[in-house]
């Protein structure tokens, strides 16, 4: 009876670490796309900023 009570704790204690796990993917996801997304959005500028210098 011991036994399946450490059981039982030990998969909470796995899901509690799978939540934390996944939330820290997804917060990590979302920076990683706004930092691409601002490095995209500066690539631009900077190639606006090129074709602007090749007209003149």
């Amino acid at each position: 009876m011991e036994n399946q009570f450490l059981l039982h704790q030990s998969q909470i204690k796995g899901l509690l670490m799978m939540r934390k796990l996944a939330r820290y993917i997804v917060f990590t996801m979302m920076e990683m796309a706004h930092g691409i997304g601002v490095v995209l959005r500066i690539k631009e500028q900077i190639l606006l900023q090129g074709v602007r210098f090749q007209m003149i």
